[in-house]
């Protein structure tokens, strides 16, 4: 607040000292333009007065600043990593220019709040309602951190919530399920069950890996990005929503892919135990998608594409691997593709079947392969 009114008081000590100084005017003017001085300068002065009273009505609702001075004090305040800034006891310290606090360009409300990493312990208040206009809230990374209390979902424009590593907490609420402007959730590594989240329509990206999950709950249907990598799953949900472009499930337990979503750009499912590979979508980008350490079986696996983008510029390692030359058992296609796939540990066979545009992957001589290995590699 003091950084808006200083400046409205040196003007108005401009247009006083003016004032003082009408007699100067007197030999010149007469009393009619002197009159015209006066009442310009009074009017002006009005104007200042009115701009400063805007100011400091502009300046954090009292609720908020509370709402503040609360979490610094259930937090452990004094303790925290950084805190500069911070002083709840002092009346007038603007609490915009507190150490992780954004307020919109009026300084009239706190639109963002990030403590990350910030050594927070105990409870975060349930006056964390009042932060009506907050859009942004990072409380990652603070372990000390025990509760988020219900009042969160009250938080109606809140649009990106991160409470990810905070391992103390004893559960998620479930009113975050109520959180409707969410864009952006990342609750990864709590290690604690997922809440329903399947209303959050306006939900884009996901994060709730490293969190021992056997399940995920249901999906919002306009989901983009999901992170359920470092669980146990041992399937994913049969029917994964059809905006769907980046998926990570590795390092899960998983034996198969359901039906993957046409857009899918980018797949990394590396570190599970799949034993096929089928109907991968033709968007696949390779840069951006790994299949790395699995086991495939020694069954007819095709991924049916024409010249996908994930099987581009593959490398074979110098050892325990067959590639089929073109013959009548096995067509490889030289004329179109210059291309290998890398399939480590145990000898292999890379077969593409003439004028059906698909890549068709298959075990030659073992049983099983214990660390299948497709990759990009440059």
């Amino acid at each position: 607040m003091e950084r808006t009114i200083l400046p409205a008081v040196m003007v108005c000590l401009g247009f006083v000292s003016n004032f003082f100084n009408l007699k100067k005017w007197q030999a010149r003017g007469g009393i009619m333009k002197r009159k015209g001085l006066v009442v310009m300068t009074v009017a002006l002065l009005a104007v200042v007065w009115m701009g400063m009273v805007a100011e400091v009505y502009a300046a954090v609702p009292s609720e908020e600043r509370n709402a503040l001075i609360d979490l610094y004090n259930n937090t452990g305040g004094a303790s925290w990593t950084n805190n500069n800034n911070w002083k709840p006891t002092d009346s007038s310290s603007d609490c915009c220019e507190w150490y992780g606090v954004v307020c919109d360009t009026a300084g009239a409300n706190a639109t963002g709040i990030d403590l990350s990493n910030n050594n927070l312990t105990g409870q975060i208040p349930s006056s964390i309602e009042n932060f009506t206009e907050l859009t942004t809230l990072n409380l990652s990374g603070n372990t000390g951190l025990t509760s988020i209390p219900s009042q969160i979902g009250n938080l109606s424009k809140l649009t990106i919530l991160n409470l990810s590593g905070n391992t103390g907490l004893t559960s998620i609420p479930s009113q975050i399920g109520s959180l409707s402007s969410l864009t952006t959730l990342d609750l990864s590594g709590i290690k604690k069950s997922i809440p329903s989240i399947s209303n959050l329509t306006n939900l884009k990206t996901l994060d709730v890996s490293q969190n021992s999950l056997t399940s995920i709950p249901a999906l919002p249907s306009n989901l983009t990005s999901l992170d359920v990598s470092q669980n146990n799953l041992t399937s994913l949900p049969s029917a994964l929503p059809s905006t769907l472009t980046s998926l990570d499930a590795s390092e899960n337990q998983l034996t198969s892919l359901p039906t993957l979503p046409s857009n899918l750009t980018s797949l990394k499912v590396s570190k599970n135990q799949l034993t096929e590979l089928k109907n991968l979508p033709v968007t696949l980008d390779g840069n951006n998608s790994d299949f790395s350490y699995n086991a495939i079986f020694e069954t007819d696996n095709t991924v049916p594409a024409t010249d996908p983008n994930w099987a581009d510029t593959q490398t074979v390692p110098p050892t325990e691997l067959d590639i089929l030359q073109p013959s009548s058992d096995s067509v490889y296609d030289t004329t179109t593709r210059t291309d290998s796939i890398s399939l480590k540990w145990k000898p292999i066979s890379y077969n593409v079947p003439s004028g059906s545009g698909g890549y068709e992957i298959y075990v030659s001589s073992v049983s099983s392969i214990s660390g299948f290995n497709l990759f990009k590699t440059t």
